[in-house]
């Protein structure tokens, strides 16, 4: 019976204070998480890119009107990206993380040459370089809402398609 209950002592006290330290986020490893993301978003190896986006990540600002839901969604505009801008690239210029590790702010510039059709546009062989900022909220250590902003104006001067 004394076996039983340090056994049992044992498995709560782990479960309530030691397992919590390691399931939970920290502003360095969700720095990590983001850092690794977008090097491997550059290295076009986006099934890595997204393994820690949760399989129903919510994407509040769709980049396309035809945007998939989830992890789906996220492949598809990386895909068509990678098509109509071969050497797509971002390049961090800041990360801002809350204490907590839960939520990241990240300042982006994106560049890349039109060499593909992108959202019903011919090639332009125009480079564009805009920035970005990418808004996303964590929970163990996976991405489960997102939100992203780029200049959509300045990227369609660069590309000639408005003034």
């Amino acid at each position: 019976m004394k076996t039983n209950l340090k056994t049992a002592s044992l498995i709560l006290f782990l479960s309530l204070f030691i397992s919590p330290l390691y399931s939970q986020e920290s502003p360095e490893l969700t720095n990590k998480i983001i850092k690794d993301m977008y090097q491997k978003i550059n290295d076009k190896d986006v099934v890595s890119a997204l393994a820690n986006v949760d399989a129903n990540c919510i994407d509040h600002t769709p980049f396309a009107p035809d945007q998939k839901p989830g992890i789906d969604g996220f492949k598809q505009i990386f895909e068509m990206l990678y098509k109509a801008f071969p050497d797509f690239h971002q390049e961090i210029n800041d990360i801002v993380i809350s204490p907590d590790g839960k939520k990241a702010s990240v300042l982006i510039t994106i560049t890349g040459t039109n060499k593909g059709d992108f959202m019903g546009m011919p090639a332009t062989n125009k480079k564009i370089n805009i920035t970005g900022i990418d808004n996303f909220h964590l929970e163990n250590g996976k991405f489960i809402d997102h939100w992203g902003f780029v200049d959509d104006q300045a990227m369609m001067q660069q590309l000639g398609a408005t003034k």
